[in-house]
């Protein structure tokens, strides 16, 4: 048997010599033989020339004229490779060649077609990592993770070994011509048996000849994307979402400019004080308790752009577009179950509906901060439903996680730990003795973060969230002559075309039942109905608050929309609804005002008479 080893190069003339010796003097188990390829991708130091005067040794040499980037160098490699067992090797001396005998053996033995190792999980001596990139590593790990649905402690690692038959169904697929080449990998062998080893690591410092940045970060985070989502034949509507809702921020931003009014002067006090650590007098700092790392985020968007409202765009859209696309993920997943293939239409309009919400477009677009809590709350949703359907304990450990970092966002994230520990209950009833440790961890991760926040916030300013909820209460606890009329008002001018449809998913809930629902598609929406209905809590009664119980209204909606077989009016109500989202602050808004709509009519009476 064979290893091909894949070595990409690009400016190595430091250590080219020295990884090809160590690659020749380690003793391969098994007795496997070695095809050493090296790839010159375009260097203009003196690696050409060390190539040169290597010549003859038996290596695989592929030149290129210009450098084309490391995923094309690889690609390269692998479509050259002959071995029944394929590795990539970097030529910096960060990987140890000796690391093959710690990765054939689960390929060999039979039992996995892909080996990656990590330098995370090992206790072998390894040289420790910037501590931004290894923070920038789990991130990314963890991001990927979401869409494969691997459990990954390094995906960002350059050595990954495969079998010849891996080798032979991803070379003809890889297209990432650069740093993107390790998400694309990594997308293409997920459905393959995949193995994880530690490994020896010596990173390199930046002076020793480091080429990764953190532009090569939001690549990655691309690639990610890319190669998990718009890339997948069966997930093309992702795609076509992706960029609808793109479309939908850009249209948006001339439809609906984003406006310094109201709130958004608070933040920009607040970031103001975050950024300068000078604080003003009678400053109240409500806005670092509740959206701290929101506004943390824009922040360091602003060092880049250079402007602090260009930044909050790019967040907010950035949060919009995620929150988008994981809401429909779960309605897909909810509808998936008992409808099917055709899932993919109600899933779809069911997104747009939730993304060209009033709300969602006149103030989650716009210079406030309520988009964070309305994208935990969706992410930290789709995890529960994930738990209810599998009981897998990464996912109800990431639903209270997304609970924890929307409360930086936003307080409306808090409504997501309402769901997770009614799914857990529900999940195990009657285990009484594992049921508290998976409350009492889903709550630590869900609060202890933010008490700690809240903790040091009162030490500083000697102001807690108490003084903010008592604000609030002085403020509109006796501020609406009726509160049923305005919730009336505001519920109603919000999902306005779309109570047709809530209607219809009732209707059909009712006359079908059990054929349509089970039991824990029935549990989930009643603990998100439920959730929702936490924000009649809140002295305040604006739209942008109430549009926490939007999900739960367009998860029983999508029921009508999966049920309902004239597609024709679907689209016709969804129309209808954009254009009330796009006139609410000129035509209906004013209608619900009782006293507005009178003198309208008494000025349309007089004018007739």
């Amino acid at each position: 048997m064979k290893l091909s080893i894949i070595i990409p190069v690009y400016n190595e003339e430091r250590t080219l010599k020295e990884i090809v010796r160590r690659i020749e003097t380690v003793n391969l188990i098994n007795s496997l033989s070695k095809e050493i390829i090296i790839i010159d991708d375009g260097s203009v130091d003196n690696t050409s020339v060390i190539l040169n005067q290597m010549n003859g040794g038996g290596y695989k040499v592929i030149r290129h004229k210009v450098n084309q980037g490391k995923g094309k160098s690889v690609i390269d490699g692998l479509k050259r490779a002959t071995g029944d067992i394929v590795v990539i090797q970097d030529a910096d001396l960060e990987y140890d060649p000796e690391d093959y005998n710690e990765m054939l053996p689960p390929i060999l033995s039979g039992k996995a077609d892909v080996v990656y190792g990590s330098r995370l999980s090992t206790t072998r001596p390894h040289r420790v990592m910037y501590f931004w990139h290894y923070l920038g590593n789990k991130f990314l790990t963890f991001f990927s993770n979401i869409f494969t649905n691997l459990n990954l402690t390094d995906m960002e690692v350059g050595y990954k070994m495969f079998s010849k038959e891996v080798n032979d169904a991803i070379k003809g697929k890889l297209t990432a011509k650069r740093f993107g080449i390790e998400p694309e990998i990594t997308a293409l062998v997920k459905k393959h048996r995949v193995y994880e080893v530690g490994i020896s690591y010596a990173g390199r410092t930046y002076q020793e000849g480091k080429k990764i940045g953190w532009k090569d970060g939001v690549s990655a985070i691309y690639g990610i994307l890319k190669f998990n989502l718009l890339n997948r034949v069966y997930d093309k509507t992702v795609a076509m979402l992706l960029a609808s809702f793109v479309a939908i921020i850009i249209i948006n931003y001339f439809i609906l400019p984003p406006t310094v009014l109201g709130d958004a002067f608070s933040y920009l006090k607040s970031m103001e004080v975050l950024k300068t650590g000078t604080v003003p007098d009678n400053f109240a700092p409500n806005r670092i308790l509740t959206t701290y790392l929101g506004m943390n985020a824009i922040l360091f968007v602003a060092k880049l752009t250079g402007n602090i409202l260009t930044a909050w765009t790019i967040v907010n859209g950035l949060l919009f577009v995620l929150a988008n696309i994981f809401f429909y993920l779960l309605l897909r997943n909810f509808l998936r179950s008992y409808n099917g293939a055709s899932a993919s239409f109600p899933a779809i309009m069911g997104a747009l509906f939730f993304a060209t919400n009033y709300a969602m477009l006149a103030k989650g677009l716009n210079y406030t901060m309520d988009i964070g809590g309305w994208a935990f709350y969706v992410f930290s949703l789709y995890f529960s439903f994930r738990y209810v359907e599998s009981t897998k304990t990464k996912y109800y450990i990431l639903s209270g996680a997304m609970v924890g970092a929307g409360l930086f966002f936003k307080e409306y994230a808090v409504l997501g730990f309402v769901v997770i520990i009614g799914a857990i209950f529900y999940k195990n009833w009657g285990l009484w003795k594992k049921m508290p440790s998976k409350i009492l961890v889903v709550s630590a991760v869900s609060f202890l973060p933010i008490l700690i926040l809240y903790l040091s916030v009162y030490l500083k300013y000697d102001y807690s969230y108490l003084d903010w909820l008592q604000f609030n209460d002085n403020k509109f606890g006796s501020h609406y002559s009726s509160r049923f009329l305005e919730y009336i008002k505001a519920f109603g001018s919000l999902y306005n075309f779309g109570w047709f449809m809530f209607v219809g998913g009732i209707y059909y809930l009712v006359r079908q039942g059990r054929k349509i629902i089970n039991n824990n598609h029935l549990v989930f929406f009643g603990l998100v109905a439920l959730s929702g209905l936490m924000v009649f809590a809140w002295p305040a009664i604006t739209q942008r608050i109430l549009f926490v119980a939007i999900p739960s209204v367009i998860l029983i909606s999508s029921i009508f929309i999966s049920a309902y077989k004239k597609r024709s009016v679907i689209i016709v109500l969804f129309c209808l609804y954009l254009l009330a989202s796009y006139t609410m602050d000129y035509y209906i808004l004013p209608l619900t005002n009782v006293d507005y709509f009178f003198n309208k009519i008494n000025f349309l009476v007089s004018w007739l008479l």
